[in-house]
């Protein structure tokens, strides 16, 4: 059975890693407990997203990853045909740490896990199963502690990744520092500094979608579904464009004839709006 999933791992370019329910229970710290009693191992993968220079994060370029690495993981279940629940980004599971545990890659300072195959240009889902797998050895592999994600990191975040991450930020309607916005979702900045993603094997195997924030901008709320093939879709019609807003501010990109299709009068839109236009 191991030996199939690790196939069509390799044949699909995911990484893939064991690791038993009892150990990830061991080493949980979070707050979010999991309780699968049920499970007796957990498979992890770790899918490769293209880098981006776009307006959004490099996992935001292509498909939602969500469906994308739900899918897999839907193909893997099948092939273990036992009890078993899927997760990808969501639920009360640390993703990371399944993921470290299962030998996927190691941590490293921004708290991203780094695969040796693909740098940390990767996302997570997992599998917890009642099938009894033999487990994989941890990375043994560590960060090389340079901290030049700690010195170019906009928000000095490390550390403290959950409050004062920019990409969390992007994702709430609580007010920020809006001149560190260089992106409408999400942020790489930790990861394009990182030595350890020079020269990483970053398969092009997924489409690429062209985000046009002009259009976005003018998109009426009846229409936003058109978006839902995107990552930042979950954020909502006037999140987004609240972003773009900032966006173009930090950019120098004039908006002016797009601000009439933003609608909405909540604190958090008109402080953007503020900012755009200069207002204190």
């Amino acid at each position: 059975m191991k030996a199939r999933i690790i196939k069509y791992a390799e044949n699909n370019g995911l990484l893939v890693g064991f690791t038993s329910y009892e150990n990830y229970k061991l080493n949980n710290k979070s707050k979010f407990k999991s309780d699968f009693e049920f499970a007796k191992s957990i498979v992890s993968i770790a899918m490769p997203v293209n880098r981006s220079e776009n307006v959004v994060a490099s996992y935001a370029t292509g498909k939602d990853y969500h469906y994308l690495v739900k899918e897999h993981l839907s193909v893997i279940e099948k092939l273990i045909d036992a009890q078993s629940v899927s997760f990808v980004d969501n639920g009360p599971v640390d993703d990371k740490l399944c993921a470290y545990l299962a030998g996927i890659g190691h941590y490293s300072t921004n708290e991203l896990i780094t695969a040796e195959k693909y740098g940390t240009y990767i996302v997570i889902g997992n599998i917890f199963t009642d099938y009894k797998f033999e487990v994989d050895k941890s990375s043994l592999k560590s960060c090389l502690k340079c901290n030049l994600c700690v010195k170019h990191c906009p928000t000095q975040a490390i550390g403290d990744v959950y409050n004062k991450c920019l990409a969390g930020s992007l994702q709430r309607k609580k007010k920020f520092d809006y001149q560190k916005v260089t992106r409408i979702y999400g942020c790489d900045t930790c990861q394009k500094v990182c030595p350890q993603n020079n020269n990483k094997n970053i398969l092009d195997q997924h489409q690429k979608l062209d985000i046009n924030i002009f259009d976005l901008l003018k998109c009426p709320k009846k229409e936003f579904n058109k978006y839902s093939e995107y990552a930042f879709y979950w954020l909502g019609h006037n999140l987004i464009k609240r972003n773009i807003i900032l966006y173009a501010k930090n950019k120098n990109i004039n908006i002016d004839d797009y601000l009439k299709y933003v609608l909405s009068k909540e604190s958090y839109m008109l402080d953007a709006i503020n900012y755009y236009r200069g207002n204190k």
